[in-house]
């Protein structure tokens, strides 16, 4: 049975439509490479989703139990 993890980040992401006939779909920005880099710390957290603390920031409350805090994480290549 596979298995999948994910992350979800918050922050300005460019968009850019590239190709000959404009047909694909590019996206480009910083928030993109810490959400890869937030989502690489799944394994090791044995989490199969993890969002960052500014995404769940700019959630509404949420239910106690729902978000389990797991402390600051040092990301590759990110100070």
């Amino acid at each position: 049975m596979p298995t999948f993890t994910a992350a979800a980040h918050g922050g300005p992401v460019k968009t850019v439509l590239v190709g000959r006939a404009h047909n694909e779909l590019v996206y480009h920005g910083d928030v993109l490479n810490t959400t890869a880099r937030i989502q690489a710390q799944c394994n090791a957290l044995g989490s199969q989703l993890l969002i960052s603390e500014v995404l769940y920031q700019q959630l509404e409350p949420q239910p106690a139990g729902q978000f389990a805090r797991r402390g600051q994480l040092v990301l590759r290549d990110k100070a």
